[in-house]
């Protein structure tokens, strides 16, 4: 089972929990059923035309830099 809830807000960044809310959360977090076999799918925001070039290039520039043995600056430490 894929359980989406979409376009739904309980909280905005700097609001305070209302009960109702808690409990719209609660309900929310209840009503899953535990799979053991989960799907686990990729967030849709980057299949837009601009993130998948942004990502591209991202990419290809840093395998140049590999190739290069040269510092890409898009390292995670």
């Amino acid at each position: 089972m894929l359980k989406v809830i979409e376009h739904e807000t309980l909280l905005s960044s700097g609001q305070i929990a209302s009960e109702s809310s808690y409990n719209t959360f609660k309900f929310l977090c209840n009503s899953v059923q535990p799979d053991f076999h989960p799907l686990t799918t990729s967030h849709q925001g980057f299949l837009t035309q601009t993130a998948l070039k942004n990502i591209s290039e991202t990419t290809m520039y840093n395998l140049d830099c590999f190739e290069k043995a040269t510092k890409s600056g898009n390292e995670i430490t």
